[in-house]
């Protein structure tokens, strides 16, 4: 319940001398086109696909704007490398450590693997978001360094410094959602499409802060009260 009030923007009061969303999502786009200038991003990369009325669960702030997830952040699917190039380490500087699933997920912040590659076919960057996307679907960690990301993973990176706490929580309140669209016979998952295809309510920077900010407050009175 917290979670849903602090992505519907009910958690903290808004402020009219935030930027509001609209201007921030300007920015993001001037900066993905740069990539693009760059290489880094292709030019698919910049067409946006209207959210619909029907696609809209809650009304959000004025200030806020509804957008695909793929239109604000950096969407990269993990792929598996070369089975031979995968080992067990305790360390290597001339390697990536490897992560395939959520066997090294935390509360929070992703543990280190003993499994190394030198060439993984991706790489998420640090402060990344990683997200399962197959059997179990939308849990959630983030990097604190870059590593190398197998099958069963997707990294999320957000663009014009959106906050990657801000959209951990955001994946945790919109979990279930992301469930109900996996599909398979043995095991469920998502496809690369569903994920970036995900509406997500965008509130002004600022706010962003000040929702992690309280939501940190709160939950660890939860957790304190667990105790």
């Amino acid at each position: 319940s917290i979670l849903q009030e602090a992505i519907s923007g009910r958690l903290v009061p808004q402020d009219p001398n935030d930027e509001p969303a609209s201007i921030l999502l300007d920015k993001i786009r001037k900066e993905k086109a740069q990539l693009v200038k760059a290489g880094k991003l292709k030019k698919k990369d910049l067409i946006e696909t209207p959210i619909t009325e029907d696609e809209i669960p809650f009304e959000i702030p004025k200030s806020w704007e509804w957008v695909r997830i793929s239109d604000v952040v950096d969407v990269l699917m993990g792929q598996s490398p070369d089975g031979n190039d995968v080992y067990e380490s305790s360390e290597n500087e001339d390697a990536y450590e490897f992560h395939q699933g959520k066997i090294c997920f935390s509360e929070r912040y992703i543990s280190k693997s003993n499994k190394w590659c030198k060439t993984p076919s991706r790489i998420a960057d640090r402060d990344s978001l990683l997200v399962c996307v197959r059997a179990p679907i939308g849990d959630v960690n983030i990097t604190q360094r870059e590593i190398g990301i197998g099958r069963g993973l997707a990294s999320i990176k957000g663009f014009g410094n959106i906050s990657t706490i801000f959209l951990f929580y955001w994946m945790k309140a919109h979990k279930n959602n992301l469930i109900d669209q996996g599909t398979g016979s043995t095991f469920k998952a998502i496809t690369v499409e569903v994920l970036k295809n995900q509406p997500i309510p965008l509130p002004p920077l600022a706010e962003q802060h000040r929702i992690v900010e309280k939501l940190e407050q709160l939950l660890g009175k939860i957790d304190n009260l667990k105790l």
